[in-house]
C-alpha cells in the first residue's frame, strides 16, 4: 500500500469494516434469540468469530505495521505493547500481527496464501466448538444437579417432608425443564400440600413430556376423585386400564369410582381383578367387598372377607359387630363379645 494513502481509501479498510459490520449484525441477531434455542447461538457466535477476525485482520493498521516493520515485533522481547489506552482491540491486533509476521512476510503468495487460510480455519474451529464444547459440560452438570435434587425430593416425599419435597423438586425442575420425573414429582407434592388444580396441570405436563407415563394419569384419576369429577375419572381411569390392562392401582381407583356412586356390581368387579389377578390384600379391600356381598346377602362370601379384614386390623369394632349378626352359634357369640369388649 503506498505510504500516503487514506486507510478509508484502501481495498482493506473497507473490508475490515464491512467484516466489523458483519459481526457486530451476527452478534445482535445471537443476542435476540439467544433464548429460542442453544444451537442458534453457537452458529451466529462462530460466525460473528470469523468475521470479527476478517475485522481485524483487514484492519489497515495491522496491514502498515506489517509491512512497515517486516520481521520484527513492535516491542522488545520478553515485553509486549497493547496500545497507548491498552483497549481491547489493540490487544487483538497485536496477536494477529504477531502470528502474520511468525508466517513471514517474504514468503511466496501461494504458501503465505494457504498459511494464512489455515490460521483462520482454526480460529474459526475454536471459536464455533469452544461454546458447544462449554454448554456440553454444563449440560452434563445440570442433568446431574436435577437427578440429585429428584433424589431428595422423592426422599423427603416418602418421609412425609412435603414442603422440603416441594422445594427440591422446584429446584430440580429449574435445573432441568424438561425432566419428566421431576414434573412428576412436584405433582405429587402438590396433591398432598392440596394444591390440586396446580397439579393437574403438573401431570398434563409430565404426559407432554412423556406420553406413556402412567402414573401422571392415576394421579389425575385421584384428583377427580376429590373433586368430586366421578363420570370423568372413570373415563379418563377406563382408558388407562384398556391401555395397561396390568395395572392394579388404577382398578382399584375404577371400583372406588363405581362404589362411591352406589353401582357395587361393576365396584365389584374391578375389586376382585386387583384381589385376585393382582393380589392385592388390605384391610379397606376386604372390608368393602365383603360389606357389596353382605348386601346382597352372598354371606358365604362375605364372612371370610370380613374375617380376612380383621386379620390385618383387629380393632374394627363395626366387622365384629356384623359377623356377630351373621354368624350362627357361639362363634357369633365370641364376635359380639370381642365387639363389646373392644367397645
Amino acid at each position: 500500500m503506498p505510504s500516503g494513502s487514506e486507510p478509508s481509501k484502501t481495498p482493506n479498510y473497507k473490508r475490515s469494516k464491512v467484516s466489523f459490520s458483519i459481526a457486530a449484525a451476527l452478534f445482535f441477531i445471537m443476542a435476540i434469540l439467544w433464548s429460542v434455542d442453544s444451537s442458534i447461538v453457537y452458529i451466529f457466535l462462530g460466525a460473528g468469530g470469523y468475521f470479527l477476525f476478517l475485522g481485524f485482520y483487514f484492519s489497515p493498521s495491522v496491514q502498515q505495521r506489517t509491512t512497515s516493520r517486516p520481521g520484527r515485533m513492535d516491542a522488545p522481547p520478553g515485553r509486549q505493547t497493547f496500545g497507548r489506552e491498552g483497549s481491547l482491540s489493540s490487544q487483538w491486533r497485536t496477536v494477529f500481527q504477531q502470528a502474520k509476521i511468525e508466517f513471514g512476510q517474504g514468503a511466496p503468495a501461494a504458501v503465505k496464501g494457504r498459511k494464512i487460510l489455515v490460521l483462520v480455519m482454526i480460529i474459526f474451529a475454536i471459536v464455533f466448538t469452544l461454546p458447544i464444547l462449554i454448554s456440553l459440560f454444563a449440560s452434563d452438570n445440570t442433568s446431574a444437579e436435577g437427578t440429585n435434587y429428584i433424589f431428595m425430593g422423592q426422599q423427603q416425599y416418602d418421609a412425609g417432608n412435603y414442603d422440603s419435597a416441594f422445594l427440591n423438586y422446584r429446584n430440580a425442575l429449574r435445573a432441568d425443564p424438561e425432566s419428566a420425573d421431576a414434573a412428576l414429582g412436584y405433582g405429587k407434592v402438590m396433591m398432598m400440600r392440596h394444591e390440586n388444580d396446580s397439579a393437574v396441570l403438573m401431570f398434563d405436563r409430565v404426559l407432554e413430556l412423556d406420553p406413556d407415563r402412567m402414573e401422571a394419569v392415576y394421579n389425575k384419576g385421584l384428583i377427580y376423585y376429590d373433586q368430586q369429577k366421578y363420570n370423568e375419572g372413570v373415563t379418563m381411569i377406563t382408558d388407562l386400564l384398556k391401555a395397561n390392562p396390568d395395572y392394579y392401582d388404577a382398578m382399584l381407583l375404577l371400583g372406588d369410582f363405581y362404589y362411591i356412586e352406589k353401582n357395587y356390581n361393576d365396584a365389584l368387579v374391578w375389586y376382585n381383578k386387583a384381589y385376585t389377578d393382582g393380589g392385592i390384600r388390605s384391610r379397606i379391600l376386604c372390608h368393602v367387598m365383603a360389606y357389596i356381598y353382605d348386601t346382597n346377602n352372598n354371606y358365604d362370601k362375605a364372612i371370610p372377607l370380613y374375617q380376612e379384614a380383621l386379620s390385618y386390623d383387629s380393632t374394627v369394632v363395626e366387622i365384629y359387630q356384623r359377623l356377630g349378626e351373621i354368624v350362627p352359634g357361639d362363634q357369633g357369640n365370641a364376635y359380639r363379645s370381642k365387639a363389646s369388649q373392644i367397645r
